[in-house]
């Protein structure tokens, strides 16, 4: 995998190269980025968590883990990873106090053994009422804290969380949080939509201006004319004619 990042990254000429996972991919982002830390300029995990864990087997997280030995695993997991995380030039965490898939005290107890070896890493907390922001308000089953993948990379918040952390670390990148809307431009209604009928509908109204992107007219009026019909219940429609063949 290493090898393939770096072909790559020489292939496109790339001028950093970021290594992101979230749950267990973030797991995954820490293991490779332990193995090749030279290839990244940062290493982003969310919700992840490492091999083994500090909660006890009392715990509300999904671990249940016997204890003291996945404490032990966990120790010698950050014994082996952190030195060399350390030497990548920004980690970041992203995890949520009420996560109860992914431990907290597991991803800020990785943070600070790779701050303790020199490196540069940083712990960002999600808070409570947003740790299960992508679940939507009507979904009130299974939330245990570990769905906020939007929250970090997709929605605004994500420029406050991640990139104006990542864009610190890496100034010469420009980094773009996503991508600017589509552009919606009001089109004039064309003389054959302004009758009533159900191919008005979402066109704004018969007579009114239809917020339809420009490309989509344009690209129907190449493909063929559009002429007004009836169908048996005597609603108005539209069918598309083609000129014939040329021969």
């Amino acid at each position: 995998m290493g090898a393939a990042v770096k072909r790559i990254a020489a292939e496109v000429r790339a001028r950093a190269v970021l290594l992101c996972g979230y749950s267990m991919g973030g797991f995954g982002a820490l293991q490779l980025g332990s193995r090749t830390p030279e290839l990244f300029d940062a290493i982003v995990m969310v919700a992840g968590h490492g091999l083994g864990t500090l909660e006890p087997s009392e715990s509300e997280s999904a671990y249940a883990a016997p204890q003291p030995e996945s404490s032990r695993i966990f120790k010698d997991y950050l014994a082996r990873h952190a030195p060399r995380l350390a030497s990548v030039p920004k980690v970041i965490a992203v995890h949520a106090w009420r996560d109860k898939v992914s431990s907290y005290t597991d991803a800020e107890a990785i943070v600070d053994a790779i701050q303790a070896r020199g490196g540069c890493a940083e712990l960002v907390t999600v808070p409570d009422d947003m740790a299960d922001s992508d679940l939507g308000r009507g979904k009130n089953r299974h939330r245990r804290g570990h769905c906020y993948y939007g929250y970090a990379f997709l929605r605004d918040s994500s420029e406050e969380v991640l990139y104006s952390r990542l864009r610190e670390a890496l100034p010469k990148v420009r980094l773009v949080a996503k991508p600017p809307a589509r552009e919606l431009r009001l089109m004039p209604a064309r003389p054959q939509e302004r009758g009533a009928g159900w191919a008005d509908r979402g066109r704004g109204g018969p007579g009114e201006p239809s917020a339809v992107p420009a490309d989509a007219e344009e690209g129907k009026a190449r493909r063929g004319r559009w002429r007004r019909g009836t169908d048996a219940g005597s609603r108005a429609g539209w069918s598309r004619s083609r000129s014939p063949r040329r021969r």
